[in-house]
């Protein structure tokens, strides 16, 4: 079987991972949550992991380091579960939620009045975060249509403190994107029957060329393939947004970013963010190719050099202030 339960982790929720992924650290605490969305209608679901506080007298609880993840369309957070392994010499702290209509949070799977409704709520999260831990470092890692997001939140929110951001595979063109007409009726129904639930099937194949984790996506039921018109057409609209603005001189975004980009990757057009990495203002920046992965580098086979470039890009910027104070 390519699916494990997580009881090792010790984790009140039932989250599955794929067979063969290491477990949750031993020094480690796994704290699920909810909080009240961006509009205050809806309640998400986040998980924040962190290393244990030393036992030492008056020791500071507040991790040090966190690195705060947006994840991927029809997935959800629980797929992030094997990062402390991963990046524990990088981070003390590890936060992933589940966007709105997706996982554990809720509203209808695939839905959102507008992309930035998700821009939105990322932002409330950090405030969140950095409210209740005000001398954490935050570090943001957005993958697939969770790196748009993160793409879009520096873009409206310049001066929000991150010490560092890395953008995995983001949503910026699809390989095989929908036909004119198909898109026109997309349109179309965005003004007329804007909720109608509609099939947005992934091919789990196109993911990772893991067996087991092809095999743990279709198992697991809180991943979706649902997507709304509204959503569709308000996601081609920011792409054209998000776009535009490398164009722009006065568009520089004040945040170290390194883009990480599978080589393989059938499902997101590659070509189309190194173009936007190359056209990219940034106070500081760093592109990375994985030549023979696909579309989850972080799920695949050889990860580690996925997770290799994460930890060197949070550590070589250790000792370097913040960009924005």
């Amino acid at each position: 079987m390519g699916v494990v339960r997580t009881e090792n982790l010790k984790n009140p929720i039932g989250i599955t991972q794929a067979a063969g992924f290491p477990s949750f650290p031993e020094n480690w605490t796994f704290e699920p949550e909810s909080f009240v969305s961006s509009d205050e209608k809806l309640k998400l679901f986040g998980m924040f992991m962190k290393k244990k506080p030393l036992e030492i007298s008056g020791a500071d609880s507040c991790p040090k380091n966190v690195l705060v993840v947006v994840h991927g369309f029809g997935e959800h957070g629980g797929r992030y579960l094997h990062f402390p392994h991963y990046l524990e010499n990088a981070v003390d702290g590890i936060y992933v939620y589940d966007q709105l209509g997706h996982g554990r949070s809720e509203g209808a799977r695939g839905d959102a009045p507008d992309f930035d409704r998700y821009v939105q709520d990322l932002a409330r999260v950090l405030m969140r975060l950095y409210d209740r831990s005000p001398t954490t470092r935050f570090h943001l890692l957005g993958h697939s249509m969770g790196g748009h997001i993160a793409l879009r939140f520096m873009y409206l929110h310049p001066t929000f403190q991150l010490k560092t951001v890395q953008i995995s595979a983001p949503w910026l063109k699809l390989v095989k994107n929908p036909s004119l007409p198909l898109r026109g009726v997309a349109k179309f129904l965005a003004y007329t029957y804007g909720t109608l639930s509609l099939a947005a099937e992934i091919d789990p194949m196109v993911l990772s060329r893991d067996e087991n984790v092809v095999e743990h996506y279709r198992a697991d039921r809180l991943n979706h393939s649902k997507m709304t018109p509204r959503l569709f057409d308000s996601v081609q609209k920011a792409i054209k947004d998000t776009l535009s603005r490398v164009e722009k001189s006065s568009e520089k975004l004040n945040y170290p970013i390194q883009f990480i980009i599978p080589g393989a990757d059938t499902l997101i057009d590659s070509k189309t963010s190194t173009d936007f990495f190359e056209k990219l203002s940034a106070v500081e920046k760093k592109l990375v190719v994985l030549n023979e992965f696909r579309h989850e580098s972080m799920n695949d086979l050889g990860k580690e050099k996925f997770f290799d470039a994460v930890s060197a890009w949070i550590v070589g910027h250790e000792s370097i202030s913040s960009v924005i104070q």
